[in-house]
């Protein structure tokens, strides 16, 4: 306490006595609620009258550990690397801050934890949707503190349709049929992939004359989507001379 806290002690002489700050002493202290404190502190002052009597008096300070501090990353939306089921996501150590030493922090991932992150770690190949990461930061007297993001993954590649070669004909009779099917595309030479998958139902196609006579063409052009909705297509001309 400053001067004006402290008790005023006047001696037989009637002389105001100013007293000594004789030291400190600190404990280790746990609070009502359970919650511990990184220390009591007793302040000691001696008093020393005229007549050379001393009389000590304390007071005792309890200062409270604040708990740590931890500051997340904002949500990441990302879309997946090229040609994978995955993002690669390269994540820095979280800003974490306490008042009394340097805390420990980990890390739990939900629904899963992405392969190549760890509990110490959240870098690594995040899959396809949301992953929240949640770290929580332990100071040297037990105290938690928690923070969390989402990681949200999406498609935006499309598939990849390849159609049969080109064809000329001389004749109509010789012309070949347009593939209906996603099985009769494959069947006639056609491709399709994807990194996530192909929605079979997905496959359709348009036949369009150019309009004219010896020679005629017409082209077919072949759609696919993958199963995240994002859509393809190829052609192939068909020459009737």
């Amino acid at each position: 306490p400053d001067a004006t806290e402290l008790p005023t002690v006047t001696d037989a002489c009637g002389i105001t006595v100013t007293p000594k700050y004789a030291g400190a002493t600190r404990y280790p202290y746990k609070l009502s609620d359970g919650s511990w404190t990184v220390s009591k502190v007793d302040h000691k002052y001696k008093y020393t009258a005229c007549d050379g009597t001393t009389k000590d008096w304390k007071y005792t300070a309890v200062v409270k550990d604040l708990k740590p501090e931890v500051t997340c990353h904002a949500d990441i939306n990302e879309n997946t690397d090229a040609g994978k089921d995955y993002a690669t996501i390269t994540l820095d150590d979280p800003t974490v801050d306490d008042v009394c030493g340097t805390p420990t922090y980990a890390i739990t991932y939900s629904p899963a934890i992405p392969t190549g992150a760890t509990t110490t770690n959240a870098s690594g190949q995040y899959p396809m949707g949301k992953t929240t990461v949640t770290y929580t930061v332990t100071d040297n007297i037990g105290q938690t503190a928690t923070c969390s993001f989402t990681v949200t993954v999406g498609d935006d590649e499309k598939p990849v349709i390849v159609a049969p070669a080109d064809v000329e004909v001389d004749n109509y009779a010789a012309v070949p049929a347009v593939f209906t099917t996603l099985e009769e595309f494959l069947a006639g030479g056609g491709t399709v992939s994807d990194n996530f998958g192909i929605d079979n139902n997905s496959f359709r196609y348009e036949n369009v004359s150019d309009g004219n006579k010896c020679p005629e063409t017409f082209t077919r052009t072949y759609y696919i989507k993958d199963v995240n909705g994002n859509e393809a297509s190829d052609v192939q001309l068909v020459k009737v001379n």
